[in-house]
């Protein structure tokens, strides 16, 4: 690769090299916001630095502790490694540790084959329930705030916690339901900008059918969506996938071992209101999965999109809500320390503010891709994030098809000029 370079990757997440002028201004903050927070970490009183900072590329096995009846209930407790509980919020950060770094699909595969001529896939319009257009009053989870984040950082544990434990919580986060406004972005009269709002809805017909193969997925549809993310985002000069999940909402069985290293083993939608990583995690995963290029790829533009697509005809029951980013304080957002066995990364949680908007689209099928900003390290953006959750539609019908999705995460880099 011409952008390369031969000189080690500095370790900017620890302080090293910050004085040098060419460290980014967001990263400059990160690390000062990171060495003035003073907050114990529990974590870190419990396992002292025995948690390594490596990817995790073997199995991470999640065994469904509770039964929940044959009933979907997306927040039921699962049990992480044979020990502790954990809710269906934290399953939603698997990108944390899970994947082994690739290289980039521009230069592995090339430009995906022209999908514009594959016909759509045929709705059944037998299972398409009615719903009301515009409004829809909902439930959303929020973080509620807690005093003692003032002295001690918002953490989740999902590792064995020693019996002889001090501090045996797996978690101090805590949780509110909020009944709020949802608009369908079907009949909004204005049109969405990636930069304005953190997110787009886009009409795109991938090839792809067996979602459940991995080798499919990574050879075929990952090239797909880098080509539509270069020809429908600005200035995309490399794309890097480092994530990508398929969920469904259906109940487990109880003892079912779910490995959350393997992307093809379907996870329940996440409910509470998150960004996917904070800034800090980006910078972390970035020196960890691209050491050369971190250097070069870092003195550019960085961002963090998802691409998130339904598998089924039309999404009734749990669809997707997302916030406009124009509308979210940073003082809203707070971050928690995710600590994993073989990672600790972080990821923001969002504190209800009435001001926050949120959007929908109904009846979203295939074919309508959803794209949205999850960080952004370009200065002057309205939007550098859209926090997002799934919800039950309350006019879904009680035998309305399971939601099925693909969720893929990407680094997209803009060279620095």
């Amino acid at each position: 690769m011409a952008d390369q370079t031969d000189a080690s990757p500095p370790d900017w997440s620890a302080g090293r090299g910050v004085n040098d002028g060419e460290v980014p201004d967001w990263i400059r903050e990160t690390i000062a916001a990171s060495s003035k927070d003073e907050r114990k970490q529990p974590w870190k009183i419990t396992f002292g630095d025995t948690v390594d900072c490596r990817m995790d590329d073997g199995e991470d096995l999640v065994t469904v502790e509770k039964s929940v009846g044959g009933v979907p209930d997306p927040s039921f407790p699962f049990k992480t490694q044979g020990s502790i509980q954990e809710t269906l919020s934290s399953l939603e950060q698997v990108a944390i540790c899970s994947f082994q770094p690739k290289p980039s699909f521009d230069t592995l595969y090339g430009f995906a084959s022209d999908t514009t001529s594959v016909k759509p896939p045929k709705l059944n319009l037998s299972t398409i329930t009615v719903m009301t257009a515009g409004q829809v009053d909902i439930t959303l989870k929020f973080l509620k705030w807690q005093d003692l984040y003032e002295t001690e950082k918002p953490f989740q544990i999902f590792i064995n916690i020693p019996k002889d434990a001090d501090d045996p919580r797996d978690t101090n986060l805590v949780f509110e339901n909020v009944h709020l406004p949802v608009r369908d972005i079907r009949i909004c009269p204005y049109q969405f900008s990636l930069d304005r709002n953190g997110f787009i809805y886009l009409k795109h017909v991938t090839n792809v059918t067996k979602f459940s193969n991995r080798e499919v997925v990574e050879r075929e549809y990952l090239p797909e969506i880098e080509a539509l993310l270069k020809a429908k985002l600005d200035d995309v000069d490399r794309v890097f996938f480092f994530d990508w999940r398929l969920r469904k909402n259906a109940p487990e069985i109880e003892g079912t071992v779910v490995n959350m290293n393997n992307p093809t083993e379907w996870l329940r939608p996440a409910v509470h209101v998150h960004i996917d990583q904070s800034p800090a995690a980006a910078l972390k995963r970035i020196q960890l999965q691209l050491p050369e290029d971190a250097p070069y790829l870092l003195k550019g533009r960085v961002r963090i999109i998802n691409i998130w697509r339904p598998l089924v005809a039309s999404v009734e029951d749990w669809p997707l809500a997302i916030c406009d980013g124009s509308t979210v304080e940073q003082r809203d957002l707070v971050e928690t320390d995710h600590v994993r066995r073989h990672y600790t990364g972080s990821t923001m949680y969002l504190m209800r503010n009435p001001a926050q908007e949120f959007y929908y689209m109904s009846k979203q099928s295939h074919d309508d891709v959803l794209i949205f900003k999850n960080f952004d390290s370009r200065s002057g953006m309205m939007a550098k994030y859209a926090p997002h959750a799934s919800f039950h539609h309350p006019e879904a019908a009680t035998d309305a098809a399971p939601r099925e999705s693909i969720e893929v995460r990407a680094f997209v880099f803009t060279y620095a000029k």
